[in-house]
């Protein structure tokens, strides 16, 4: 997707058309909430799984004008598992 996003932002860029990409972690949802653990909790950073309002808040940051210098770009939202290491 971020390769995606990148290509349409050189190619549309004149034209005023931004793309980026939201890439979620864990998020809670009534799905996912019979399969998340203590042990999960423990590797994200923050202590808690995301919710889908995070994630809306990034994807809505993205669409408004407050972001109109932002493109081709990954916006990460998982509570810092990106950044903690070691990975894997």
């Amino acid at each position: 997707m971020l390769s995606l996003a990148r290509t349409v932002a050189a190619e549309y860029a004149d034209d005023r058309i931004r793309m980026n990409v939201v890439a979620a972690g864990a998020i809670s949802t009534a799905v996912a909430a019979s399969a998340q653990t203590s042990d999960e909790i423990a590797r994200i950073p923050v202590g808690r799984f995301g919710t889908v309002a995070d994630v809306a808040t990034a994807a809505v940051y993205l669409g408004s004008a407050e972001s109109s210098y932002l493109t081709g770009q990954q916006v990460v939202v998982d509570g810092g598992v990106s950044v903690r290491g070691p990975f894997g």
